[in-house]
């Protein structure tokens, strides 16, 4: 604050009451302490000036009559003094210098939230397996269904499921509120997704973090998010576990042909000698 309380409480009176001559004039030094507010209080008086410079103009008889009627009514107010300028100046300052100084420290006290989630990445575990043609399994299988937290069938981390139900949206955080971006476009039957963490329990769902693709449309992409296993009215499935051919011996070149997320899945947690 630029001035102590009862300098603002001084400036609030003095536009309904009289001032003493020690109030006017601790009112004034007040003024003249604050930058802004004497300023204010210059053009103010500026204007006085230039409306006192106004030629006078005679009311009409039937404005007088008016005037003489609201006077004996009483609803008139007595003439306000130039002071009251001055008060007004001191107040609109104090405003404005409170205003600067939340708007500042709002701008301190605001982070930005990121418009996409960061990228999970799942933990990778103990490699002591070596690819070799005599113990490489030809594909992964899909896990067998577990009932989830949810209610729903669960499906293993670090594994690939196939999306089965049209309209299937990717959220960017596990849950159905406001604060959960949605992305575009809607997932298709058929997409697949590599799952990177979950389940998550949240708005009556199941949710997995997943990286997804288009088998048929290598170009479409979405961001990594989230995304609902199932139906929670009736349990009906919205992804489900799929299988992966993996290579029994694969060598650098057929690993660079093969989708990085089911290469992934199939040889994540092995280690592959050349």
């Amino acid at each position: 604050m630029i001035h102590e309380h009862e300098d603002l409480l001084l400036a609030s009176a003095a536009m309904d009451f009289g001032l003493s001559q020690e109030e006017a004039d601790r009112l004034s030094q007040a003024i003249e302490d604050c930058p802004v507010c004497a300023e204010r209080a210059a053009a103010y008086r500026r204007q006085l000036r230039l409306l006192s410079s106004l030629p006078e103009i005679e009311p009409s008889d039937a404005l007088r009559r008016k005037v003489m009627a609201a006077a004996l009514s009483g609803g008139r107010t007595p003439s306000r003094t130039p002071l009251i300028l001055l008060a007004a100046a001191l107040v609109i300052g104090s405003v404005m210098a409170v205003a600067v100084a939340a708007g500042g420290a709002f701008r301190e006290r605001t982070t930005i939230v990121a418009e996409f989630p960061p990228n999970a990445t799942p933990s990778a575990a103990v490699a002591s397996d070596v690819a070799v043609a005599s113990d490489a399994p030809p594909s992964v299988e899909p896990s067998q269904p577990v009932v989830g937290p949810g209610g729903a069938p669960a499906v293993a981390v670090d594994s690939i499921a196939e999306v089965v139900s049209s309209n299937l949206r990717i959220r960017s955080q596990p849950r159905t509120t406001t604060d959960s971006i949605k992305f575009e476009p809607f997932l298709a039957i058929g997409d697949r997704l590599f799952l990177i963490d979950g389940p998550v329990v949240a708005s009556n769902h199941d949710w997995y973090q997943v990286a997804a693709w288009r088998p048929s449309d290598p170009s479409r992409s979405w961001p990594i998010g989230w995304v609902a296993s199932a139906d929670s009215a009736d349990g009906s499935p919205w992804i489900a576990g799929a299988s992966v051919e993996c290579p029994k011996n694969p060598t650098v070149d057929v690993l660079a042909a093969m989708n990085r997320y089911e290469a992934l899945a199939c040889f994540g947690d092995r280690t592959i000698a050349f």
